[in-house]
């Protein structure tokens, strides 16, 4: 499957408006998370234990924020 293909069938499973990044846990899919900098190990392992925590609320639908910093991309 190229990559058209495979970003549209992951937008095509989150229920709203959105784009990338996508994240699927289990059979849902969630827009996001938008990070403004790359997390180290700790920090990745760690989002991605809370990210599977909210997949347990079963009314869970979607967090959001404004953005705290401007876009490092480490150049």
């Amino acid at each position: 499957m190229d990559l058209r293909a495979r970003t549209a069938e992951a937008v095509a499973g989150v229920d709203a408006p959105g784009g990338t990044p996508i994240t699927r846990i289990g059979q849902t899919a969630y827009f996001g998370p938008v990070l403004t900098s790359v997390p180290d190990v700790d920090e990745s392992v760690r989002l991605w234990h809370a990210l599977n925590s909210l997949e347990t609320i079963p009314g869970f639908a979607s967090i959001a924020t404004h953005r705290r910093d401007t876009l490092h991309t480490g150049r």
